[in-house]
């Protein structure tokens, strides 16, 4: 059973809702025994007890018993299971924070449950695995200057967070939301053309990864734009310029652009 000093709850302990509890404790947002972790998972919730020192619950009773007022509770749920969960809600206190990470769910779907509760609907992406996140976030009308701090510092800890409006949450959700797996993709189709090109499987993977890990985190550390660095490394009538000038005669940009804009039209027919 939740103790009494329980100031953070998550509803859903999959990889987004376990990576939030990590980073929250690995930056000393919160204590271990001061969130509560809830899912129906009971297998799931004992590893992450004994992992995290986290407590944890299965039931929705016990968990609106330890909320106390001002509590922040961030919805971690699938899309398709997120109206049960705020229908086992609804008599909790209006002063309760909700935080929403579900795709396509948007705050005035949340306010027909909780009309009077401050709601945050942040995109945070999977590197919150290990703290790299790249998280956007809005709010509705009721939320204070303080609630706001509170919930942009919960995500500055696993990661970056920026403010956007909630009507572009949905390219938020395809850009960055969705973007890692764009970096997997392309670090699969160079790991594949190495070795049609000649290189051993491991060589060629190897390769590749590390060339995702290193052109990445240089264009973080150094502080210049992908554009700028693009041409830093592309050379007049070199190698480098041969195979983008291939990119572009293929309309690599349109390619990414209709990639979006098909995951930003898929974000609004979850909603």
């Amino acid at each position: 059973m939740p103790n009494q000093a329980i100031k953070f709850t998550i509803i859903g302990a999959g990889a987004m809702g376990s990576a939030i509890v990590k980073g929250l404790i690995n930056n000393k947002i919160f204590k271990p025994s001061e969130i509560l972790l809830c899912d129906l998972d009971e297998t799931k919730l004992n590893e992450l007890k004994t992992q995290l020192g986290v407590e944890v619950t299965s039931s929705y009773d016990k968990l609106k018993s330890s909320l106390k007022e001002d509590a922040l509770v961030i919805l971690a749920v699938k899309p398709q299971v997120f109206d049960k969960v705020l229908e086992a809600l609804v008599d909790i206190s209006n002063s309760i924070k909700l935080i929403s990470i579900a795709a396509g769910k948007t705050i005035s779907a949340i306010e027909k449950y909780f009309p009077e509760n401050e709601i945050f609907r942040v995109m945070p992406n999977t590197p919150a695995q290990i703290s790299k996140a790249a998280s956007a976030i809005s709010f509705n009308k009721l939320a204070s200057k303080t609630s706001i701090d509170k919930v942009i510092n919960i995500f500055l800890a696993i990661g970056i967070c920026v403010v956007v409006e909630e009507k572009d949450l949905d390219t938020v959700t395809a850009l960055s939301g969705s973007g890692p797996a764009y970096i997997f993709l392309m670090t699969e189709a160079l790991t594949k053309a190495g070795e049609r090109l000649g290189l051993k499987a491991d060589v060629a993977e190897k390769l590749a990864r590390q060339t995702a890990y290193g052109a990445t985190s240089l264009m973080i550390e150094s502080g210049e734009s992908a554009q700028e660095l693009r041409k830093k490394v592309t050379s007049p009538n070199g190698t480098t310029q041969a195979g983008i000038e291939n990119f572009q005669a293929n309309n690599f940009e349109d390619i990414v652009f209709q990639a979006l804009e098909a995951a930003k039209k898929r974000a609004r027919e979850l909603s």
